[in-house]
């Protein structure tokens, strides 16, 4: 798991508002098919250098997106509101993971996109899909 994807997870993860939620169900990539909703997955969608005029950078910036699933429009609503404020941060940030320490430059929320799947269970699911940059050290 690169960092972006470890920053994502480990603010999401130890973030009360959204476990209180989701619980454990935060996945990269996809959903498991027998874990029903709420849930959370999340990928990332490009990575880049934060390269400057003359140098290569240490900082990279990454988009992710993260999708969050649940079967209430309400609840859904509240489930985005708890991962845009867990994952926003305007300032610089160091958190360690495991015996990694990561500086977290920037999180920015880019946009959001809610819709519906009727085809999803019997019941169909709402989701809703987060645009995020992070800029992190490398």
């Amino acid at each position: 798991m690169d960092k972006s994807s470890k920053i994502v997870y480990y603010k999401l993860n130890n973030n009360s508002a959204v476990t209180n939620i989701v619980a454990d169900n935060i996945f990269a990539l996809q959903r498991e098919q027998l874990i029903s909703a709420p849930a959370i997955t999340y990928q990332i969608i490009s990575l880049r250098p934060h390269n400057s005029k003359g140098a290569n950078s240490d900082l990279d910036k990454c988009r992710i997106q993260v999708n969050c699933y649940h079967i209430d429009y309400t609840d859904l609503v509240t489930l985005t509101e708890a991962v845009r404020t867990a994952l926003e941060q305007p300032e610089l940030t160091t958190i360690t993971i495991g015996s990694t320490s990561i500086s977290v430059q920037l999180i920015s929320f880019e946009g959001l996109n809610p819709s519906f799947d009727n085809n999803s269970d019997n019941e169909g699911i709402y989701y809703c899909s987060l645009d995020f940059i992070v800029t992190y050290g490398r």
